[in-house]
């Protein structure tokens, strides 16, 4: 009895020796087979390594391949495809983000699409270092200094260059564009006037324009110092028939999310979206526009003048005309 029990006992232990020693070797042998993270992947049509981490791998992949880098700098001029389909514009940036050379290299890439084109600026600060910007035989060119005027003087002045404008795009065969430079300056002007009807006479104005040109390739760009369509007195109304477009540098994160919590953004502008897209433009700038933040990209600076550095721009012409342009490149192309 005792050397049954005995031998039932080795009987059972060599059993679950057995037992345990397969599901060892089955570990081992599914240990084999099974790839490391990445083995016999393919991410983009390109092998991974397996052993090595991502955020490894991506700093490793940098420094071998330095025209990644390089790469950062060339980005797409989304200036001179959004002037190829003509709209009502709103700029809104603070002062030094660009206004001025965004805009006038924004006017010359829509000539080139529309040879019709005029425009009819008016500019309530009339800054002689920008004046070169305007420096075409198709721009007609009004400046006159708000600053310097009382808002009785300053109603007169918009009425009349109104007037004028109104007259001029008379003609049908000619598309136009009015552009209304300066806007919270001129709205803070007219604040001080006593009725109503004065202090929105320029909400009014840029309203009618909008309302009644746009069929007849007659469009409108309002430019403020303020991204808020409210300082100046646009309706929400108006301002969903208007481009939103929105400048900034480094430094205006908080009236990014300023503008982001009261609805005037629609894509939340990170830290690190925002450091991206002004780390990839060469001139430390960026726009907001069509829900998308993108770095501004290098321009011709028409006016002659290097507002980041406050000094001339040497060995460069101030304001190369359309004419002169158009006679280089057939120059070039008979070359």
């Amino acid at each position: 009895s005792y050397i049954q029990s005995r031998h039932q006992e080795l009987t059972r232990s060599r059993t679950m020796q057995e037992i345990a020693s397969e599901q060892l070797q089955k570990s081992q042998d599914s240990q084999k087979q099974t790839p490391q993270i990445g083995q016999n992947t393919r991410f983009n049509a390109l092998p991974v390594q397996a052993s090595e981490p991502a955020e490894v791998a991506r700093s490793t992949e940098t420094k071998n391949n330095p025209s990644q880098r390089e790469q950062k700098t060339e980005i797409v001029n989304w200036i001179e495809e959004i002037a190829k389909d003509p709209k009502n514009l709103f700029i809104g940036a603070k002062g030094g983000t660009g206004k001025g050379i965004f805009l006038s290299n924004y006017l010359r890439y829509r000539k080139q699409n529309q040879p019709k084109l005029r425009a009819f600026i008016i500019d309530p600060k009339c800054d002689p270092k920008e004046r070169g910007y305007w420096n075409e035989d198709w721009i007609e060119y009004r400046g006159f200094s708000a600053i310097a005027m009382d808002t009785e003087e300053i109603v007169h002045k918009l009425r009349e260059l109104f007037a004028e404008y109104i007259g001029l795009m008379g003609n049908p065969e000619e598309a136009w564009l009015l552009v209304c430079d300066e806007c919270l300056l001129v709205t803070d002007e007219l604040s001080n006037a006593s009725d109503r009807g004065t202090k929105r006479l320029l909400a009014s104005q840029i309203t009618r324009v909008i309302s009644v040109g746009d069929s007849f390739d007659r469009n409108i760009c309002v430019v403020s110092q303020s991204a808020n369509a409210g300082d100046i007195g646009l309706s929400a109304g108006v301002m969903k028939t208007l481009t939103k477009i929105i400048l900034f540098r480094d430094g205006d994160e908080e009236t990014l999310n300023h503008l982001h919590r009261h609805g005037q953004i629609v894509v939340e502008p990170t830290k690190p979206v925002i450091k991206d897209v002004l780390q990839r433009s060469p001139r430390g700038r960026g726009a907001y526009v069509s829900n998308k933040f993108l770095p501004m990209p290098e321009l011709p600076n028409y006016s002659g003048y290097d507002r980041d550095k406050r000094s001339v721009i040497q060995n460069e012409k101030a304001s190369p005309s359309m004419a002169e342009i158009v006679a280089s490149r057939v120059k070039d192309s008979q070359n």
